[in-house]
């Protein structure tokens, strides 16, 4: 009953998100190209031509976007719309210019192609492969800003999708779990720490655990966690506990899993602590673009690390995910 009540609630909200779709522009800084990119990608999606820059421009201005140019104290609006086009022109060009870095980056997995005279465009769509479409996919998680009817879906399959990149990262002896959604696990979140402990070997911490509200159900910031036994059953081994982050304020997320530092006692070996994000960080030199926002000692797992991981079928545990591709693609 609970699945038949979720696909109904799933129907309902795909056709509201669709019944009247616009993408929604950016409102971060200029410097955050990558959610710029993200941005162009994403009209291209429902576009069925190039998008050139000016397309962008015009887009963006039609939104309000004035470009941070300031208006001059005699007044000259021609002098401001001037400095404005080129203040745009220049900002597109580094967009699109980051857009060719993806091409090369990602490859086979990039559902796009690009012309220097005409712009971007989504390639053929019934010929998309399955790693392009889990592209289009992290683009949608990146953006949920434009699809806020179908939020739940899209981060709760994000879950399970960083579950199964985690347990291709890992050696096949590693136990992986979604401590976030799991039927393992009864009872409010402290018997799930609790449980959690057991399984793990690990003592907890009582007068910690005892703090969280005994009405309080949720994760308390840890969904993935993940250990590599060993055959003694020492709990001296390695164990990561993840966080993932579908939102822009994904690096205010780095610290939630430094809770379980309160509740778990680590024996001898420190935690390892990952983010999973849709995100894409411009790893093209061998560092993660944006550095200043990784604030913390993580393992990250961002877009082109998602997608290096992620076997074949994936969708077959994304359903609803592949179900809002597909939309889109039909849009």
């Amino acid at each position: 009953m609970k699945l038949v009540d979720s696909m109904k609630n799933f129907k309902k909200n795909i056709s509201e998100q669709f019944a009247e779709f616009s993408v929604q522009k950016p409102n971060e800084a200029k410097s955050k190209k990558h959610i710029y990119a993200d941005y162009v990608e994403l009209i291209c999606l429902f576009s069925n031509d190039f998008v050139s820059q000016s397309d962008v421009i015009d887009r963006m201005q039609d939104s309000g976007d004035e470009f941070n140019v300031p208006t001059p104290k005699d007044g000259s609006i021609g002098l401001v719309d001037a400095q404005e086009h080129d203040s745009a022109e220049k900002f597109i060009n580094i967009v699109f210019e980051y857009i060719e870095e993806r091409k090369i980056i990602y490859r086979n997995a990039y559902p796009f192609e690009t012309e220097s005279e005409k712009g971007i465009k989504l390639k053929d769509k019934s010929s998309l492969t399955e790693q392009q479409k889990l592209y289009v996919y992290l683009l949608i998680a990146s953006s949920l800003k434009s699809f806020k009817k179908l939020k739940a879906e899209i981060t709760s399959e994000f879950e399970t999708l960083s579950e199964f990149v985690l347990k291709s990262y890992l050696p096949s002896q590693a136990r992986i779990l979604n401590f976030a959604n799991n039927d393992l696990y009864n009872g409010n979140t402290k018997e799930k720490i609790k449980q959690l402990a057991n399984d793990i070997n690990l003592e907890y911490n009582n007068e910690e655990v005892e703090q969280i509200s005994d009405y309080n159900s949720k994760e308390e910031g840890l969904d993935i966690v993940a250990w590599i036994p060993f055959e003694d059953n020492n709990p001296n081994t390695i164990i990561i506990l993840g966080q993932c982050a579908c939102g822009k304020d994904w690096f205010g997320k780095q610290n939630e899993t430094f809770r379980y530092e309160n509740y778990l006692k680590y024996y001898r070996q420190p935690f390892t602590h990952s983010v999973f994000m849709p995100y894409d960080l411009n790893n093209t030199k061998g560092r993660f673009g944006y550095s200043k926002d990784l604030t913390t000692n993580h393992i990250f797992f961002e877009r082109r690390r998602i997608l290096n991981l992620t076997s074949n079928n994936i969708f077959d545990n994304l359903k609803y995910s592949k179900q809002i591709i597909e939309k889109c693609l039909e849009y």
